[in-house]
């Protein structure tokens, strides 16, 4: 046995329950690209713009695709031991967090995104045993071919492109001139040959979706996001610690992931420092608290609104995976300050959490102030909650003072890069829908129990955590609940699943969605039940379901059937939930920072309500530095 991955998106209109409190000085998704280039937040965004023609959204998707580093073995997140489950494939996740992974995974997202954003029939085709992989996706109606990782389009003279057919058929496909967009580093009659030569195998290997660029800037929050390392700060695989020949490439300077005999780093690095107001009228309470239970802010600080017992819920997210600075890299207990809670105050207990909301990690505070290191909590996460709870009297239970400073790893590649001259670039908020969510992605992984059962209330018959072919077994029954302190917009869920490749066989996904409860499946006329049939390396086209019900109607929680056939290897739930309480646009600044002839520059823009674009002129012979997102 072994596995494919298999991306079932369920959305609709739903809503909860929940408390929302008013907030007044929140940025939603900010973010900001060059005038002309797509909007790349999440892959809804970044191919929907109308303005361009479907052939032109190919190219800028090549672009895109190519700016992606080749590498022999792509990035890893977490607890897996086996490689094919560790790899980071999500398009969104290389494309902001990475910045590389292998040629496949490069072409596979290509395939991807454009299925995602088009709805078209899309296929990822390699060329026999040689490595190489080919793009081929459907523009009105036709097939059209991209090389992605060589950067090579064939475009037709009379409009088009050429589909793999006719680039073993149409010499004249390949005798154009080279240039940016036709195989500007390689020697395209190299890849004429193999493409005539060597057995076109259509591979079904999507790319998981459910990544975003979103993240809430809220008061007192700076985020700086730089265009090179500070420090030995990346994400370390737990794979590599016992691969001795891997760990050397790693420290050889510049310490970190890059190509072998290279010296360019493959990564970059954040720095997001919150230090919200904690007096009275300054909003930063009610702006950072998720769920406020009995605190209030006074002259002191934040403290209990009457005598007894009381919390705050923080939210520290963005769309980076947290990184440490790292010590001996074989040895992970002197990695530290991946995310670091400097506090005073008196009656406090601090906790955790990495599940939004459903278990909690205590964090140690014998003596106030406190500097608390969560490196051996957070290390690999995109974020987590953080909630303080006060015991005493008004004044007598305080915060006195708050700063949490967290490192994250980030692709340079995705950042708003200034080019010499002028330059106009544009604001963005809010999501695809022009709403104010926030995302919380559960990596339910089934290497690990405690992992796998935190959104399931009905286990299955049978559980074996990290076996290599077949893992969970049967039915079983979970719970998805939307972002805390949110209600439920809609939601994905992306599975990967066993299949025997030996011999066609008929592999069956089924989930059962209701919105009353666990035990009212059968309240729904039929499952959702989908069937693909295996045989080698191919398979059938991805699927997408959607699931409305009206918005009237509230929920706090989804409960599903779901079984795979003849196994679940793996499971991620990405869940979204929109703000309920209108606010007004918050005013926050944008900093650029760069070199102009070893000089160093910055420009700071103030954004209101009604600026969406801006210019910087940056000069000739510019280094970018930083960018740098803040609310004062």
């Amino acid at each position: 046995m072994s596995s494919f991955p298999l991306r079932l998106l369920v959305a609709g209109l739903l809503l909860s329950m929940g408390h929302i409190l008013p907030v007044d000085a929140s940025v939603y998704s900010p973010r900001v690209r060059t005038a002309g280039t797509p909007d790349r937040l999440s892959a809804h965004t970044w191919l929907r713009e109308s303005a361009v023609s479907l052939d032109e959204r190919a190219l800028q998707l090549l672009d895109d695709m190519s700016r992606l580093t080749v590498v022999a073995q792509g990035p890893q997140e977490g607890p897996d031991k086996l490689v094919d489950f560790s790899t980071v494939r999500d398009p969104l996740k290389l494309w902001h967090v990475y910045g590389y992974a292998t040629e496949r995974d490069i072409t596979a997202a290509f395939v991807t995104l454009w299925s995602q954003c088009r709805g078209d029939d899309t296929r990822l085709i390699r060329l026999g045993d040689s490595g190489h992989y080919f793009a081929e996706i459907e523009i009105d109606g036709q097939r059209a071919a991209f090389d992605v990782v060589r950067h090579a389009a064939f475009p037709k003279s009379n409009g088009g492109f050429y589909s793999m057919k006719e680039l073993i058929e149409t010499p004249v496909a390949w005798e154009q001139p080279r240039g940016p967009r036709f195989y500007p580093d390689s020697d395209p009659q190299v890849m004429a040959k193999l493409v005539r030569e060597q057995p076109h195998l259509v591979t079904y290997f999507p790319s998981p979706l459910g990544h975003t660029g979103d993240f809430v800037l809220r008061r007192g929050m700076t985020f700086t996001q730089y265009f090179t390392p500070q420090g030995q700060r990346w994400l370390l695989p737990a794979t590599l610690l016992k691969d001795k020949k891997a760990l050397a490439e790693l420290e050889r300077s510049p310490a970190g992931p890059k190509l072998p005999g290279s010296d360019q780093p493959l990564h970059a690095n954040g720095q997001l420092v919150y230090q919200p107001p904690l007096t009275a009228n300054s909003g930063g309470l009610e702006d950072a608290g998720l769920l406020i239970d009995n605190v209030t802010a006074a002259e002191q600080g934040w403290t209990v609104a009457k005598d007894g017992t009381g919390s705050v819920i923080l939210d520290l997210r963005t769309p980076y995976v947290i990184v440490p600075e790292l010590g001996k890299l074989a040895d992970a207990k002197d990695d530290a300050g991946a995310s670091v809670i400097d506090i005073d105050g008196t009656g406090l207990t601090l906790t955790c959490s990495l599940d939004n909301g459903v278990t909690w990690l205590g964090l140690e505070t014998k003596t106030f102030p406190a500097t608390v290191d969560l490196t051996d909590k957070v290390t690999g996460a995109y974020g987590y909650l953080l909630r303080i709870a006060f015991k005493g009297k008004p004044d007598e239970a305080v915060v006195k003072s708050l700063k949490i400073t967290t490192w994250v790893q980030l692709a340079a590649t995705s950042l708003p890069a200034l080019q010499p001259g002028n330059n106009t670039l544009q604001i963005g908020r809010n999501d695809e829908t022009n709403q104010p969510t926030r995302t919380f992605t559960l990596e339910a992984s089934t290497a690990d129990e405690n992992s796998y059962l935190a959104p399931v209330i009905r286990p299955p018959r049978e559980f074996h955590p990290g076996d290599a072919t077949a893992r969970v077994i049967g039915p079983f029954t979970g719970r998805i609940t939307p972002p805390l302190g949110t209600e439920l917009t809609h939601f994905d869920i992306i599975g990967r699943f066993a299949c025997d490749r030996s011999l066609p066989v008929k592999t069956v996904l089924r989930i059962h969605p209701t919105f009353r409860g666990p035990g009212e499946f059968d309240a729904n006329p039929q499952p959702y039940e989908t069937s693909f049939l295996i045989f080698g390396d191919h398979a059938g086209e991805d699927v997408q379901m959607t699931i409305s019900d009206s918005p009237m109607k509230r929920y706090s929680a989804i409960y599903f059937l779901m079984e795979g056939q003849p196994a679940l290897n793996d499971l991620r739930i990405v869940t979204r939930g929109v703000e309920t309480v209108e606010r007004p646009v918050t005013p926050w600044t944008i900093t650029h920072r760069w070199t102009a002839a070893g000089e160093a520059k910055e420009q700071t823009i103030e954004v209101g309500d009604n600026v969406t674009s801006y210019e910087i002129d940056t000069g000739a012979d510019i280094v970018n530095t930083a960018v740098e997102f803040r609310v004062p």
